[in-house]
């Protein structure tokens, strides 16, 4: 099977975060996803969450709650350390910064951990 050209550059839009992934490639895993799933014709709304995950601050404004969202569990659920201490104090500070309620967001968080070490 071929591969089929994929248009990055319209996905440059966040600028703060992933510096090591763009340091290598010029995109991040969230705007290589987001470019993906828009190929695959996924609703708009949901490639521009995915797009703008990196860096919420700059999303449109229809998308700029999920893309806080999803920024804060890829904060919390990185891939070079998955619930670690760190980054779940990392995740739910920008969660309470955001004005979410961090009493569900740990309840959950919680919840996963006892589920992980119950293995």
């Amino acid at each position: 099977m071929g591969s089929v050209p994929i248009n990055l550059p319209k996905y440059r839009q966040c600028r703060r975060h992933w510096w090591v992934e763009r340091s290598y490639i010029q995109e991040t895993t969230a705007t290589v996803a987001a470019a993906i799933f828009e190929h695959w014709n996924f609703d708009k709304e949901f490639v521009k969450m995915i797009e703008f995950s990196d860096d919420p601050s700059v999303a449109p404004e229809e998308v700029k709650e999920f893309s806080t969202a999803l920024n804060i569990v890829k904060t919390i659920v990185p891939v070079n350390n998955p619930f670690g201490e760190h980054s779940i104090s990392l995740g739910i500070n920008k969660a309470e910064k955001a004005g979410y309620d961090v009493a569900k967001l740990q309840a959950a968080i919680d919840s996963i951990l006892e589920k992980i070490h119950a293995q």
